[in-house]
C-alpha cells in the first residue's frame, strides 16, 4: 500500500510539525544544498505525510525536494503516509530520524538526541538497522552510557564524537567519573589520557562515583585531580609505546632495530611470535592497569 507515486511539487510543503532532523538547517530544511540539477534516475522517493485536511507535507527528503524545485521539475517521486490511516506526528518524526540514521546522514549528536528521546532498546535499534553503521553505534553508546553533562558538552561541540564515546564507554552511567574525564578533555587532554584520568581516580578510590555520589562530583580536591592527571600521562605514554612497538615488531623484517630492542633475530619466526604475544598481553594488562596493584605501584614509583 506504499507504492511510490509522482506528486506535483506545487502541492507539497515542508512540515512544521516535523522539523529537519539534522542540525544546522535553514528555513527550507536544507543543511547543505545539493549541487547540479535534479536527475530522477535512481533517486529514492521522498516521504510525504498527507494530513486530514488534505495538506501534503514533506517529512524526509528535503534536500531532494529543494533541488527538484530549483531545477524546474513539475513532479517528484513520493511515498505517502496518511494521517487518516493513523500515521501521527510521532510516527512522522520517527521515520524521518530513522531514515537519516540508516543512510548515515546528519551528525552523531543528532542521532544521540534521537536515541535519548526515543528510549529505543538496543534490540529494537538493531532490528531497525540503526546500529549497522559506525555513527549509529557511536551515538547509541553515548546516549545510553553518557551522563547529561557529557551529552550536553558533546551537543555543544566542546568535545568530539570519539572523545564522548570513550568517556561514556569507560565509565558507563557514572556521572562523577565522566565529569572528571570531561574536565580533562576540556583542559586539553587527549581521549586516551581522559580515560586514564578516570581510571586513576578509580585506582585511588575504587568507590569514586559509587553509592550516593552519582549525581555530584566526586570529593576530589584540585591536588588529587592533578595527581590523577599525572598518573594518566604516565600510563598513556606507556600504552602508546607498547602499541608502537607491537606495530613495528609485527613488521620486524622492515624494522630490525625494534626487534633487536627485544633481543630477537628477525629471521627467528618463533621468537618474533613470542615477543608479539608478550606485547599483546602487556598491552591488555595496561588497558586494565587501574585494577592491578603492581602496575599502580610502578606508576607511583615513577611519579615519586
Amino acid at each position: 500500500g506504499l507504492q511510490p507515486i509522482q506528486l506535483p511539487l506545487d502541492e507539497l510543503s515542508l512540515s512544521q510539525d516535523v522539523p529537519q532532523f539534522k542540525s544546522g538547517a535553514n528555513d527550507e530544511g536544507v543543511v547543505e544544498s545539493l549541487g547540479g540539477t535534479f536527475d530522477p534516475r535512481g533517486v529514492g522517493p521522498i516521504i510525504v505525510w498527507e494530513r486530514n485536511d488534505g495538506r501534503k507535507e514533506v517529512i524526509s527528503g528535503r534536500h531532494r525536494f529543494a533541488l527538484a524545485k530549483r531545477s524546474g521539475e513539475k513532479t517528484i517521486l513520493s511515498q505517502v503516509f496518511r494521517e487518516a490511516d493513523g500515521f501521527n506526528v510521532q510516527d512522522a518524526q520517527i521515520i524521518d530520524a530513522e531514515l537519516n540514521l540508516r543512510d548515515e546522514q546528519g551528525q552523531v549528536k543528532d542521532y544521540v538526541n534521537y536515541f535519548k528521546a526515543s528510549g529505543i532498546t538496543k534490540e529494537q535499534a538493531n532490528l531497525r538497522g540503526l546500529l549497522s553503521r559506525s555513527k549509529g553505534k557511536r551515538a547509541y553508546a553515548i546516549a545510553n552510557n553518557g551522563s547529561d553533562e557529557l551529552i550536553t558538552a558533546h551537543r555543544n561541540d566542546q568535545i568530539t564524537d570519539a572523545e564522548a564515546e570513550a568517556v561514556a564507554l569507560n565509565a558507563p552511567g557514572n556521572t562523577a567519573l565522566q565529569a572528571a574525564g570531561l574536565k580533562a578533555l576540556i583542559n586539553g587532554s587527549k581521549a586516551i589520557e581522559a580515560v586514564n584520568v578516570m581510571k586513576a581516580i578509580e585506582a585511588v578510590d575504587p568507590n569514586a562515583g559509587g553509592a550516593g555520589q552519582q549525581d555530584s562530583m566526586f570529593d576530589f580536591d584540585d591536588s588529587a585531580m592533578q595527581t590523577a592527571v599525572d598518573m594518566a600521562k604516565i600510563v598513556s605514554k606507556k600504552q602508546r609505546q607498547i602499541t608502537a612497538d607491537l606495530s613495528a615488531i609485527t613488521g620486524a623484517s622492515k624494522k630490525p632495530e625494534v626487534a633487536s630492542k627485544y633481543g630477537v633475530d628477525v629471521k627467528d619466526a618463533n621468537a618474533l611470535k613470542g615477543v608479539i604475544s608478550d606485547l599483546k598481553a602487556e598491552r591488555l594488562a595496561w588497558d586494565k592497569w587501574h585494577t592491578n596493584p603492581e602496575l599502580i605501584a610502578e606508576i607511583n614509583s615513577e611519579m615519586n
